[in-house]
């Protein structure tokens, strides 16, 4: 196994049973976030409505980009070596910017996994840190994604190996009835925090906190 992906694996499991709790509360939030479009498409008297369809799942992707954004922070706190629930408090250019990413980079994902696994494993490799630029360095959407093309050029094998090994993982948490997901998804964002901290250098803490 590559250097990179076995660094990025070490200690994942102890990083996240020993912070369990701050994970705990962003998959939480996901949930929460997820129960209320379902009570809008659903239960509320807007149900019939489809324009309130459209409004609650474009609204459920901002909804989610807040734990989600805090997640990626919070792993890659774990990471760094600092207190876990450091500048955990929602921003929203952040989080707006989290959601467009998450826009653009949904598709962009389907496409390459239309094209078979290969193609599929290739571009997530190449963008499966971006959304660590936007939400750790506050770079905007299409700089975060011109940034995680670059720092992952030379480094493509092992980044296809690490989200091989992640989706391999994931998978294993969703057949034991969906359960494991409550640790795999969390390890997911720890390892991927540790791979994003090699790659990204020096740079990171220079742009830490910026907008």
């Amino acid at each position: 196994m590559s250097g990179m992906v076995r660094e990025s694996f070490r200690g994942v499991w102890i990083r996240v049973l020993r912070n369990y709790p701050w994970f705990a509360g962003g998959l939480a939030g996901i949930v929460l976030a997820w129960l209320l479009v379902e009570w809008v498409v659903i239960f509320s008297p807007l149900s019939t409505s489809r324009v309130a369809w459209w409004v609650a799942h474009v609204g459920y992707f901002f909804l989610t980009a807040i734990p989600e954004t805090a997640l990626l922070r919070l792993a890659d706190n774990i990471v760094a070596g600092r207190r876990p629930q450091q500048d955990l408090a929602p921003r929203l250019a952040i989080i707006v910017r989290y959601t467009l990413l998450k826009f653009i980079l949904g598709p962009v994902f389907l496409l390459g996994l239309a094209l078979l696994i290969l193609p599929g494993l290739y571009v997530d490799a190449r963008l499966a840190l971006a959304g660590f630029h936007v939400v750790v360095e506050s770079r905007p959407v299409l700089a975060a994604i011109r940034q995680s093309l670059a720092r992952s050029r030379g480094r493509v094998a092992p980044l296809m190996i690490l989200v091989l090994s992640l989706l391999a993982m994931n998978l294993l948490g969703l057949a034991l009835m969906g359960v494991g997901l409550l640790l795999t998804l969390p390890a997911s964002c720890v390892v991927l925090a540790a791979a994003y901290r090699s790659t990204a250098g020096t740079d990171v803490a220079g742009r830490r906190g910026t907008n």
